[in-house]
């Protein structure tokens, strides 16, 4: 997963999309971040990349059990999701919110 993370990256910057980074979030056996990046890779590839350098994403997604907020670079929130949410409908839900 690693270097299809890091591939992800070399094609985001070459195609000048915005990179966002998730914070790590796991739920018992369960790993959301990597659930989320699976989804977010499937729904819209061409729109946002997802990257491990907290500092160089445009965007942070930060997954929590109340609600999930993507912040933009300088911190700032940008959007607060839902309480509830399932993985894909979250995804589908960020690519809309981003745009083209």
């Amino acid at each position: 997963m690693r270097m299809a993370i890091i591939l992800l990256c070399n094609a985001a910057f070459l195609a000048g999309e915005d990179k966002m980074f998730i914070e790590p979030r796991g739920r018992g056996h369960r790993d959301i971040a990597l659930e989320m990046t699976k989804a977010i890779v499937k729904e819209c590839p061409r729109k946002i990349s997802i990257t491990q350098n907290r500092e160089d994403a445009d965007y942070r997604l930060a997954i929590t059990p109340g609600a999930t907020t993507l912040y933009r670079r300088d911190g700032g929130v940008e959007q607060i999701f839902g309480v509830r949410f399932m993985v894909s409908r979250l995804a589908k839900r960020l690519c809309e919110y981003l745009g083209p």
